[in-house]
């Protein structure tokens, strides 16, 4: 996927943050800030995830996120954390592995 800054409040629209409001205002951005502006939320979701690993719902918004913006390899290491942090959760695991099969990640261990 391109790195298509127009595209990402629409692809994290669904998340918590920012608001219809929000992403109205963020169309009507230059380029370059809303590309910092969407850098900096995603930055603020891995952080959050680090202080809550269980949030699945955070991990797969966070690998779609990284995904959209072209981070692929940003992705693949938020997979794997979040592999280990759900590890003893089939359920939420389950909702991440769902996906990484979106965007054709590497399979985990069996």
């Amino acid at each position: 996927m391109a790195n298509d800054a127009s595209s990402i409040p629409t692809a994290i629209a669904a998340a918590p943050g920012p608001n219809a409001a929000d992403v109205a205002a963020a169309s009507q951005m230059a380029p370059a800030d809303r590309q910092a502006m969407i850098e900096g939320m995603v930055a603020s979701l891995a952080e959050k995830l680090k202080a809550s690993p269980d949030d699945a719902e955070g991990w797969a918004r966070l690998i779609r996120s990284y995904m959209v913006l072209g981070r692929r390899a940003d992705a693949e290491t938020a997979l794997a954390d979040a592999r280990k942090a759900l590890a003893g959760d089939a359920a939420k695991l389950a909702a991440v592995e769902a996906v990484a099969t979106e965007f054709q990640l590497a399979k985990g261990a069996p």
